[in-house]
């Protein structure tokens, strides 16, 4: 992974990137989720798997971000770690709060 950019392209995975690079209202398609055994697992409990489309309504840390009509606030460093293919923006996205 290139550490500005948030690409992963050492591993055959050129086409996806971090879904903490994604900004306020851009969406992308769930790839890959990285980390152990229960991390992995705690993720796919809140909804986040692979070929779900996640939707960020608040970039920063601690990101909000929303899969399958729920929000979950997830810490940054818990989304870097969620590999998505760029899919677009939300077209009901609108001026986003900043905390």
């Amino acid at each position: 992974m290139t550490e500005r950019s948030g690409r992963h392209e050492s591993d055959g995975m050129a086409d996806t990137i971090s879904a903490s690079v994604l900004r306020a209202g851009e969406k992308g398609i769930v790839r890959e989720v990285r980390g152990g055994y229960g991390f992995v697992h705690r993720l796919a409990a809140l909804g986040i798997l692979p070929g779900r489309t996640l939707t960020v309504i608040k970039a920063g840390g601690p990101m909000i971000v929303e899969v399958q009509g729920q929000r979950l606030v997830l810490g940054r460093g818990m989304v870097d770690r969620v590999l998505v293919s760029p899919a677009g923006t939300s077209p009901t996205s609108g001026p986003q709060e900043t905390l």
